[in-house]
């Protein structure tokens, strides 16, 4: 959800012809920029540390200024 601003710019703007959405988690996408099977996606910094390869697209991120409420974090033992 948090890529949907960015998404939904890219949707309504429109793509290169031969280009097309792939909809599925960043840890689908992360796998499937690793094989080459797309060209681009928005995935973790941890996946970009993890894959020396992946470009960074400058002056794009998700971020906020302040406190959020879309991470949780669950343990079965005490943290």
């Amino acid at each position: 959800m948090n890529v949907r601003p960015l998404v939904h710019s890219l949707e309504i703007g429109g793509l290169p012809e031969g280009w097309e959405f792939v909809y599925a988690p960043p840890s689908v996408l992360a796998g499937m920029l690793v094989r080459g099977e797309i060209a681009a996606a928005p995935v973790s910094s941890f996946a970009c540390f993890a894959n020396p390869d992946f470009g960074i697209c400058p002056d794009i991120c998700i971020a906020a200024d302040g406190p959020v409420k879309s991470v949780l974090m669950l343990s079965k033992t005490p943290v």
